[in-house]
């Protein structure tokens, strides 16, 4: 640390000097490198705002340039119009503008008042051509309607000169004199004799009614029967009204009657039950009872009262304690004490109140003068950071330092406790590697996050992203090879299928890869496909005999 240290301070000062000579051309002396990074920052944005500016103004200029152009051409146009424009020379744009939308507006509303008048007259022509042709069809009747006029008063013997009112109103009269020499002849033939029919019948059938039911009114008249049969009948239902209003209150009052006789057995039942209870007899001896019973109960909960009262008031202590306490206390002692104490708080208070009002009244003068308490919350705030700061710093020290330790005592622990698979992953990725690679292993980066890496032989770790290709081909083969060596310890030997495996190794490494091949046909069948011969004779010259290579037909042969 102290030799990363050192270099960290010389590389330091070799970067001040090169950022000194940087801006030795310049005029002024350059701040801090952050400083710098924002001035150069606010500089690109003051650069940015001028084109802005430039660019506005140009912007400005080109409407300005475009409202004179287009003022011009709204004051020829109102010219040819025959509009008085000397008034609207040197006036703004908006203002023109209105005056040629009034202009506008003016010759619309004339072309919209031209166009209705127009289409008014053209309305009220046909209106005069179909009125015209309707008083001709009118003429045209009104000569038929005469012609049959002078028929039809020959027909009936009237004068040829006779008004259509006057014939109007004997035709009326004839037509009324019909009508009722019919209805006098219907109610001689109809009416009349149906109601003597119906008298008849319903004389009658009051005869039979008073038979049946009061023969003392067989003497009387038929109306005169009736009238007295509804008094009778009306009477004889009031009757019997009461008589239903009075079954209803019977048996409201018996079922009252029974409900009152159940209460009673259920009272005597619950009193019989309290005074077996109480153990006592007769009803004065039970109400005492229970006036006993409620003075009990009002004492009990006076006394938790007070338990509670003494129970709060009483620092946590028993009740016992509080008791053996008090036994020598003096009550009016405590009580003049008490009174003394609140005296003495109401004092308290009220110089509370003058201390607060004298320190509103200092605050207001301190404000007056234009002091405030910024400048002092600023320096204790700073000493507070300060603070913060150290301990924040010996806090990262500690932490820091123990990452450290944490990570050397994981690391220990996985080269002494690492994983199988792993660990034969790493003996089969320093075959593939010819010696490149050691073994593999595991690193946290800034987040914690656990990476495969590969340690060289002096114990330097690469990350994956940090690999060629042909060794990230490798690592993947030895992970591969390592995972399919634990599954056949386990689970049934399949065919290990290989196609165009080492196409990014190079001879040694494809050798030392038909290496580890053969290691794995001693557990299962190895199937290797490729289109390079060179594979073939590298494959027997490593593995001899042990190779079966068969040829397959090229497509479409």
């Amino acid at each position: 640390l102290r030799k990363e240290e050192t270099a960290l301070v010389e590389e330091g000062e070799t970067l001040k000097a090169a950022w000194l000579d940087m801006w030795d051309a310049a005029s002024f002396v350059p701040l801090t490198p952050d400083a710098m990074l924002e001035w150069m920052k606010v500089r690109d944005e003051v650069m940015e705002k001028i084109k802005q500016r430039d660019a506005a103004a140009r912007q400005v200029e080109d409407l300005r340039r475009a409202e004179t152009e287009a003022r011009q051409r709204l004051l020829k146009e109102m010219a040819s119009l025959g509009v008085q424009t000397d008034a609207l020379n040197g006036q703004p744009l908006a203002v023109v503008h209105e005056a040629a939308a009034e202009v506008c507006r003016r010759h619309e509303q004339e072309h919209q008042a031209r166009h209705k008048a127009q289409e008014e007259l053209r309305r009220a022509k046909a209106d005069t051509e179909r009125k015209s042709q309707a008083v001709e069809k009118a003429l045209q009747a009104l000569s038929q309607w005469e012609g049959q006029w002078s028929q039809s008063l020959d027909a009936l013997g009237l004068a040829a000169n006779a008004t259509p009112e006057a014939v109007g109103a004997q035709l009326d009269t004839i037509d009324e004199m019909r009508q009722k020499a019919a209805q006098a002849d219907d109610l001689r033939h109809q009416r009349v004799e149906k109601i003597e029919l119906d008298i008849t019948t319903f004389d009658g059938e009051v005869a039979d009614t008073v038979a049946a039911v009061a023969p003392g009114l067989a003497a009387l008249k038929t109306d005169e029967a009736v009238v007295e049969l509804e008094s009778r009948m009306e009477a004889a239902k009031g009757i019997r009204r009461q008589q239903e209003d009075r079954d209803k209150t019977i048996t409201a009052l018996e079922r009252k009657i029974a409900e009152s006789e159940e209460s009673r057995r259920e009272a005597r039942n619950t009193i019989r039950h309290l005074q077996q209870t109480a153990g006592v007899e007769g009803v004065d001896q039970l109400l005492a009872a229970i006036e006993r019973s409620e003075r009990l109960r009002a004492l009990r909960k006076e006394l938790a009262q007070v338990e509670q009262a003494l129970d709060q008031g009483g620092d946590g202590l028993a009740l016992e304690v509080l008791r053996e306490e008090c036994r020598d206390v003096d009550l009016d002692e405590v009580a003049t004490r008490e009174s003394l104490l609140t005296q003495e708080l109401s004092g308290l208070r009220d110089d509370e109140r003058l201390a607060r009002d004298e320190y509103h009244k200092a605050r207001d003068a301190f404000e007056a003068i234009g002091g405030d308490d910024r400048p002092a919350r600023a320096a204790g705030d700073r000493q507070v950071a300060l603070a913060d700061m150290r301990s924040i710093a010996e806090q990262y020290v500690r932490v820091r330092t123990a990452v450290l330790l944490l990570r050397w005592a994981i690391d220990r622990f996985r080269s002494r406790k690492q994983a199988p698979l792993l660990r034969r992953a790493g003996e089969l990725f320093k075959m593939l590697t010819s010696g490149s690679f050691n073994q593999l292993g595991l690193d946290f980066d800034d987040q914690d996050r656990v990476h495969l890496t590969g340690l060289r032989p002096g114990g330097t770790g690469v990350g994956v992203s940090g690999m060629s290709t042909g060794t990230g081909d490798q690592l993947y083969l030895a992970l591969r090879l390592a995972s399919v060596e634990d599954y056949l310890e386990r689970g049934n030997a399949l065919p290990f299928v290989a196609d165009n495996l080492f196409i990014n190794f190079d001879d040694e490494r494809a050798a030392a890869g038909f290496e580890v091949l053969e290691q794995l046909a001693r557990k299962t069948q190895v199937v290797f496909f490729t289109h390079h011969w060179h594979l073939v004779e590298l494959a027997r010259a490593k593995l001899g005999g042990q190779v079966s290579v068969l040829l397959l037909p090229a497509a479409g042969c």
